[in-house]
């Protein structure tokens, strides 16, 4: 009987000391991944669409994530009939993440996004300027959606995303199934009679 209790401890603290070291090192992961689409089905998904330069960058955070907020001057509008002389879009750190690397010159840029909670990506949110021109030049152009003096309520914050739980939530679900896996394993165990 001794025995069969230790057995029982031992697969218990196992479980645990796995279940630890699934769930407590949890930290991001990247890797960016990008669908083929043209620059006419951008120009469809795009929230704002402009020609400018960058003009500032600042290292913020969004809920877990690092990110850079973007501070672009805008020399023309492609996306709404006026707008703001100064725009601001949240970007990843680069690399995995798919945020957008420090601009030289003009560009053309496809935000997506609420007012003052934009963002930008490398997979498509930089445009030649050429084809970003052709793809709003037949389209009808709305007015900008707020007054050019809005600020966003949190501009540091940003409003995070799935992406925040994802990896929690699967590190839980790895754990308990290991739990459950070594629960099954003793009580077969005990069952067939092995010590």
């Amino acid at each position: 009987m001794k025995q069969r209790v230790h057995t029982t401890t031992s697969a218990l603290v196992a479980a645990v000391a796995l279940l630890l070291a699934v769930v407590l090192p949890v930290t991001p992961a990247f890797a960016c991944s990008c669908a083929l689409v043209t620059t006419d089905e951008l120009a469809d998904m795009a929230s704002f669409a402009f020609i400018g330069s960058e003009v500032g960058r600042v290292d913020t955070r969004s809920g877990d994530w690092q990110t850079v907020l973007v501070t672009f001057a805008v020399d023309e509008w492609l996306s709404h009939s006026d707008g703001p002389a100064e725009f601001q879009a949240f970007t990843g750190q680069g690399g995995g993440d798919c945020g957008v690397g420090p601009l030289q010159g003009q560009v053309a840029v496809f935000a997506h996004g609420a007012h003052g909670d934009a963002s930008i990506d490398s997979c498509g949110s930089i445009q030649p300027i050429g084809e970003a021109v052709a793809s709003f030049q037949d389209r009808a152009v709305p007015e900008y959606p707020v007054a050019f003096d809005a600020t966003p309520d949190d501009p540091g914050g940003g409003s995070g995303s799935y992406a925040d739980l994802v990896l929690p939530v699967a590190g839980a679900a790895a754990a308990l199934a290991a739990v459950a896996l070594g629960v099954f394993a003793i009580r077969r165990r005990q069952d067939s009679g092995i010590e």
